[in-house]
């Protein structure tokens, strides 16, 4: 079977490892995400548009204690336009962590969707979380996944619960001197890079848990998601720059992850004596509707 795109195969996931040496067919087609914030402003966010160029959205609820003030707007329109949405946010380390995981999980449009631990540090003056303090925090969430990038994971010295969680991933390829030239559209991205791990994790024995890959900050969001006008009368004109986001296996296997639409396994067929067992319990239950 032919790669989807051109890559490093050190790069590919154990899974799609799998898939390439035993000839599964598979679709060539990684789901496309991006997340929303408070600076996409009142009005700023264009969801026909989102729903035309996106598998899925992910909304800020909030930093520490302080709800994301478009949460509601963001994820009510989602539900209209019938886009798939989670929701993410940041805590903060020096306040209780599993109290700020139980507010979150009161915020609106957050329970019965994908939560997300953006683990960084939320303000001037914080830090970043440590490992005992987002395990405490991740295992209050409901749904949970965690988003960060590869850095903060190695500072934490990459705990071993981290692989109880699918993992999202933020790492811009092109930094330093050249690090306004990030990737504007999808298209290049997915063919230097396609179905690839953000190569921060390689070598981390996390590489199967990265679900997704945040690989630009400067995606083009009028093309793809953002009104050019806001409702906002201070913020009049909308957003320039997106966080564009992708899948690093197939869409479908993605959305059945994200949405958790998976289908319960059916229950074996009776045999043996089980088959004897199965008719005695459908006797004694036909006999009590009488």
């Amino acid at each position: 079977m032919k790669i989807p795109y051109e890559t490093d195969s050190a790069t590919l996931t154990p899974a799609l490892h799998m898939m390439y040496s035993n000839e599964i067919v598979v679709s060539e087609r990684q789901a496309r995400i991006v997340d929303i914030s408070r600076y996409w402003r009142t009005g700023g966010t264009n969801w026909p548009l989102v729903a035309e160029n996106f598998d899925a959205v992910v909304i800020c609820a909030g930093i520490g204690t302080r709800m994301d003030v478009l949460l509601p707007e963001h994820t009510e329109l989602a539900e209209e336009h019938g886009v798939p949405y989670g929701t993410f946010h940041i805590p903060d380390p020096l306040v209780n962590m599993p109290e700020q995981a139980h507010w979150y999980l009161e915020q609106p449009g957050v329970r019965g969707h994908k939560q997300f631990f953006d683990c960084e540090c939320p303000y001037v003056g914080s830090r970043e979380p440590t490992s005992a303090e987002g395990k405490a925090y991740i295992e209050v969430l409901e749904d949970p996944a965690l988003y960060s990038r590869a850095g903060i994971l190695k500072a934490m010295g990459l705990p071993s619960w981290l692989k109880n969680y699918k993992l999202w991933i933020a790492r811009y390829l092109y930094e330093g001197p050249s690090y306004t030239e990030q990737y504007k559209t999808y298209e290049p991205f997915l063919e230097q890079r396609g179905w690839t791990v953000p190569p921060g994790m390689i070598g981390t024995g996390l590489e199967q848990n990265v679900i997704g890959w945040q690989f630009t900050e400067r995606g083009d969001a009028r093309f793809y998601a953002a009104n050019r006008l806001t409702k906002d009368p201070v913020y009049v004109y909308g957003m320039t720059n997106a966080d564009l986001n992708a899948s690093i296996g197939d869409s479908s296997e993605f959305l059945r992850w994200f949405i958790g639409d998976e289908e319960p396994e059916p229950d074996p067929e009776p045999t043996g004596c089980n088959v004897f067992m199965a008719k005695i319990a459908k006797i004694v239950d036909e006999w009590k509707e009488q």
